[in-house]
């Protein structure tokens, strides 16, 4: 099933002063398989949680609405982190929604509340929000399975979008000609994300500051030299990068102190910072490998790293051949030898 009960009563128990389960837990009430009788009774206080089908029969979805979600935060980090699915900032005082989607949808909601994504308002909504704040706003969250792909989680938020009249949505697209945020195709709709990509934060873990907000993995990859591997690493597993820098899709509450730089200043730090963590690092291995069925291929590499790179491999594994701690071929086809260390980095 999509929501097993232990979740959701771990989610509500997490949300603060829910005392009111007297309806909740039935003894009709049942999970099956596409959630189309499970029916949740509204709470009185400031959560109202409900089950639904969505248009797709496979699929359902779970609704939480937030009200004054700014200062609930909290609660929406209990329920939606790593979550995907369809968010809704409802205007409560003049009937105006937004509309958007995510595969995290606390990441991509709290980025609104960041003042750094206001400052630079180049959305409407933002505008809007930078303007006029959150008072009188709810927020609608509607979660999917985690099995939900990405165009079961676009089918939703286009079944929502064209729910409610234009006039009454904030989804105006910065892209030129794009107008309203109205049903497109499905192809442009991928086009747009794949150009927009999934924005990420940059914190400096020595200053304990946000210094970077990329717009995509894609510009990271431009601008820094990164590598995806390395990227990846940072965002999924948290692993600081160079020893400082921690990449992250979410804004980190502990981390409220902003010092945003350009990408100029930006490439200049990490440049910096990469030198000091060559000097920190043990000496390089130089490698001589040769292909038991290719002597073209035979080559010195400065390092593990170069070879790993070359090859496509895991630096871990070629590490234990060269070391001693595996013997024989690597991929049953290269031999490598220990030339020498150097000073540089590994």
């Amino acid at each position: 099933n999509f929501f097993s009960y232990i979740w959701l009563l771990s989610v509500l128990y997490k949300i603060k002063n829910i005392n009111l389960l007297n309806n909740l837990i039935d003894s009709n009430l049942h999970f099956k398989n596409n959630l189309k009788q499970n029916n949740f009774n509204k709470f009185k206080i400031f959560i109202k949680v409900r089950f639904y089908t969505t248009i797709s029969k496979n699929n359902g979805y779970l609704e939480l609405i937030i009200k004054n979600p700014f200062d609930n935060r909290k609660q929406i980090l209990d329920a939606s982190k790593n979550k995907k699915g369809v968010y809704i900032f409802e205007i409560l005082n003049k009937n105006m929604y937004y509309i958007g989607s995510s595969i995290n949808l606390y990441s991509r909601v709290c980025s609104y509340f960041m003042p750094s994504i206001l400052a630079k308002a180049d959305r409407y909504v933002l505008r809007y929000f930078k303007k006029y704040g959150f008072k009188d706003v709810n927020l609608i969250l509607y979660i999917m399975e985690d099995s939900s792909t990405i165009k079961e989680i676009l089918k939703l938020e286009e079944y929502f979008i064209t729910k409610y009249s234009k006039n009454k949505l904030l989804n105006i697209e910065v892209v030129p000609r794009s107008g309203y945020h109205l049903p497109i195709s499905e192809e442009a709709r991928n086009k747009l994300r794949k150009i927009r990509g999934e924005a990420f934060y940059l914190y400096d873990n020595l200053s304990k500051s946000l210094i970077f907000i990329f717009d995509s993995k894609q510009y990271a990859y431009d601008n820094i030299n990164i590598d995806h591997r390395t990227l990846d690493k940072g965002l999924y597993e948290g692993k600081l990068y160079l020893d400082r820098f921690l990449f992250t899709l979410e804004p980190l509450l502990e981390f409220s102190f902003e010092s945003l730089i350009n990408i100029k200043e930006l490439k200049i730090l990490i440049t910096e910072q990469r030198y000091k963590f060559k000097i920190k690092q043990p000496a390089s291995k130089i490698i001589y490998v040769e292909n038991k069925y290719n002597p073209l291929l035979n080559k010195q590499f400065n390092s593990i790293s170069e070879f790993a790179k070359s090859v496509k491999g895991d630096r871990g594994t070629i590490r234990d051949y060269v070391n001693g701690n595996k013997i024989g071929l690597y991929r049953g086809q290269w031999k490598i030898s220990l030339i020498k260390n150097t000073s540089f980095k590994e």
